[in-house]
């Protein structure tokens, strides 16, 4: 990776101001990786000993920190532009639900100059309903940013519904994702067609999805789910080291 991809000195501030101001959700795995969560920043600060963000308390995080030593935790985002970050830092200071990290000496940027996008786990589907009719589509690839999208070809046992034209609308959707022996289901209330297009052999079509409304908590467990396949991914085809991720 080149010097381009790390963040430091004055631009770390700016990044955990734009953290707070958007409300992003981050994943934050402890140093073993046998706690993991997704929580955000909600304040930063600057004290006699450094510079400070405080994070919004997750469930067992407590319980979790008391278990590991050195505190070592690793953070997770995806910033503008469907680009993935990653840090380490140490706590700093707590107390009930006011949990304070320093800033990390570097943030690591895991790929600069085009959108992040996840290959589909194979078998991955989206189901909608229009008219009484049940769409099945194959999802293709995912990313993620300030919305989260996904490029979906539908599979030609049905033809295509007038709504999937650009700018139209889809609603009560289910994802369905089969990985490891299990399945993935995630609800998601509303989305657009950003896109559409043909795929190189020209025999089916393909649509770029923005999802626009997530029940919160479903959203959650999501972005959770992704959040794994991106580690997977960054595992395998990034010369990352363990500092890094």
């Amino acid at each position: 990776m080149d010097a381009g991809e790390r963040i430091t000195g004055g631009e770390i501030k700016k990044v955990f101001e734009w953290l707070a101001g958007e409300k992003t959700f981050l994943r934050i795995a402890s140093p073993s990786e046998a706690y993991q969560a997704l929580t955000m920043v909600t304040d930063i600060r600057t004290a006699a000993e450094g510079d400070f963000f405080r994070i919004d308390a997750p469930q067992r995080f407590h319980e979790a920190q008391s278990d590991e030593a050195p505190w070592r935790w690793r953070f997770e985002f995806t910033g503008a532009h469907h680009i993935p970050f990653a840090f380490v830092t140490s706590a700093g200071h707590y107390r009930q639900d006011e949990i304070w990290f320093k800033f990390p000496e570097v943030i690591f940027r895991l790929q600069r100059r085009h959108h992040f996008r996840l290959e589909a786990p194979a078998g991955s589907k989206l189901y909608f309903v229009n008219r009484a009719i049940r769409y099945e589509c194959g999802i293709l690839d995912i990313s993620l940013g300030g919305s989260k999208a996904m490029l979906i070809g539908l599979d030609g046992k049905n033809d295509p519904p007038s709504r999937l034209n650009i700018g139209g609308m889809l609603s009560d959707i289910e994802l369905v994702f089969p990985v490891k022996g299990h399945t993935q289901r995630t609800g998601i209330k509303k989305a657009q067609i950003i896109r559409r297009e043909k795929n190189d052999a020209g025999s089916r079509l393909l649509y770029a999805l923005e999802f626009i409304d997530f029940d919160p908590e479903e959203e959650k467990n999501f972005l959770s789910f992704i959040y794994g396949l991106q580690r997977l991914y960054l595992r395998e085809r990034l010369p990352l080291s363990d500092d890094m991720i």
